[in-house]
Formats: C-alpha cells, sequence, structure tokens
C-alpha cells in the first residue's frame, strides 16, 4: 500500500504526461513490483500454492491502477477538465422567481417572500 499511494496521489494525477512517458513509467512499474513481490513473496503471505496462483492477476491489477492514475493525466487532460469546471455560467429563467424565497414583482424590484409559518405573511400577505 505503501508503494501503491506514491504513485496515486494527487500529483500524478495533475502532471502532464505525453503517451510515451506513460508507457515506459507503467512498464518499470510492472517490472518493479513484479520483482518486490516475487522477492518477498513469504513476507507479503503468499506462503501458499492457493495464494501464488493470485500472483499474476494481483500484479497485472496494480499495474492497471498507476496506468489509469497516469492516463487521466495524459496532456494534462486532468488539469483541463478543473479549469473547465470551475468557469461559472448563469442561467436565466422565463418565471418570476429568481431563486429560493425571492419573487420580482411587474416593476423589476425584488421582494422577498414570507415563510409559511411566518404569521405577519396572513396579515400583510405573502409579499411585503
Amino acid at each position: 500500500m505503501k508503494v501503491l499511494s506514491m504513485y496515486v496521489n494527487r500529483n500524478k494525477v495533475l502532471a502532464d504526461y505525453t503517451n510515451d512517458e506513460i508507457n515506459c513509467k507503467v512498464f518499470d512499474f510492472g517490472r518493479a513490483i513484479n520483482n518486490l513481490i516475487f522477492m518477498r513473496d513469504y513476507e507479503m503471505g503468499m506462503d501458499t500454492e492457493e495464494k501464488r496462483k493470485n500472483y499474476e492477476m494481483l500484479v497485472t491489477e496494480l499495474k492497471d491502477i498507476i496506468h489509469d492514475t497516469y492516463k487521466r493525466a495524459l496532456d494534462g487532460a486532468e488539469k483541463r477538465s478543473l479549469r473547465e469546471m470551475i468557469s461559472v455560467s448563469q442561467q436565466t429563467s422565463t418565471n418570476n422567481n429568481v431563486g429560493a424565497g425571492f419573487g420580482v414583482n411587474n416593476t423589476g424590484q425584488v421582494s422577498k417572500e414570507r415563510g409559511l409559518l411566518n404569521p405577519m405573511r396572513y396579515v400583510t400577505g405573502k409579499y411585503a
């Protein structure tokens, strides 16, 4: 998990990698994690034949996690998508509501709607 956390983090996702860089980095990681697990199989709990059958799948899954993380950073796509999400757009509606609890009268002035439980609503009306 320590090794994986060094590769799957915000810095990797927000980086700007080319496809060739990603392929080299994932290949190097796959080879290194394969060697690490192979050399420390007993320390990592792979002490039975049944557990060793999952060895290839474990290495493949770890490599795929790293590959997906790097692919998010392909050509700075993740940074670009964050910038696009930050852009703000304003929407106007055709009815007389500006927002929750507010109304617009014919003169263009905003008047606050009184709450349903407010006793002044029954005396002076919905908008006062």
